[in-house]
């Protein structure tokens, strides 16, 4: 029998819901917000390319991180990111205050990254309190059948011999 190793029942949604489905960078953000480091959070939101899936974001993010032109960023920018294009029209009247650059943002968006990142830190701490509880599991794994559902603070695990 090899290492055991487990599953989490229903946590792919759950970190959908809270890091996003394509760009997954929302607690970066709140990471960056909250280390006070407002332009890199802005950075972040504005032009990170991973898991965006539309090409012409992709292009004007890339653009945007390559020039820094915030004029030419509106012009490029889809028209339904919205939330962007906000950001961005700020930063090219006031050109480097980030900060109130993303208070443009709605408050419950802003909530969304301290949240996610609050969720992060959560489901980290879960999975290395998983493998702690695991690692005695296997110690004792002779009571244990490889498809046993242990249940931890409301969380199904289901050991998976591998």
């Amino acid at each position: 029998m090899g290492r055991a190793s487990y599953l989490l029942v229903g946590t792919k949604a759950a970190e959908e819901q809270r890091f996003g489905s394509t760009r997954r960078n929302t607690h970066l953000i709140g990471l960056k917000i909250l280390r006070g480091r407002f332009d890199e959070a802005a950075h972040l939101f504005l032009c990170d390319t991973k898991g965006e899936e539309n090409q012409q974001a992709t292009q004007a993010r890339k653009d945007l991180e390559e020039t820094g032109d915030y004029k030419k960023a509106l012009k490029e920018f889809p028209k339904y990111l919205r939330l962007e294009r906000k950001v961005i029209a700020y930063l090219e009247k006031y050109p480097g205050n980030y900060a109130n650059a993303l208070r443009r943002l709605p408050r419950s968006i802003l909530l969304l990254f301290i949240h996610a990142l609050q969720s992060h830190i959560f489901n980290q701490s879960l999975s290395q309190r998983i493998e702690q509880e695991l690692r005695v599991a296997e110690s004792i794994q002779k009571k244990l059948l490889p498809t046993d559902i242990i249940s931890y603070q409301g969380y199904d695990i289901v050991l998976i011999d591998s």
